[in-house]
């Protein structure tokens, strides 16, 4: 199942609106600023998740680097 299938549903049974039914409703009507509207957002998140886990994984393993000092791999 598709996550947007799966955010959609969980937003019909618990009768909560969010950007799962948006984008759904938006696709149904061919409404494609707001599909492009929500691709972008999505993405957006993804990648400041993805950000944020990367700083909070470098910070809980120290042989984790986020930059190359330059010399190629870590020296000890």
């Amino acid at each position: 199942m598709h996550p947007f299938r799966r955010t959609s549903f969980v937003e019909t049974i618990f009768a909560r609106p969010g950007i799962g039914r948006l984008l759904t409703d938006a696709a149904i009507s061919v409404e494609v600023l707001t599909l492009s509207g929500c691709v972008l957002l999505i993405a957006a998140m993804m990648i400041i998740v993805n950000i944020v886990v990367d700083i909070i994984y470098s910070l809980i393993d120290p042989r984790i680097l986020l930059w190359d000092n330059g010399k190629g791999s870590r020296a000890d």
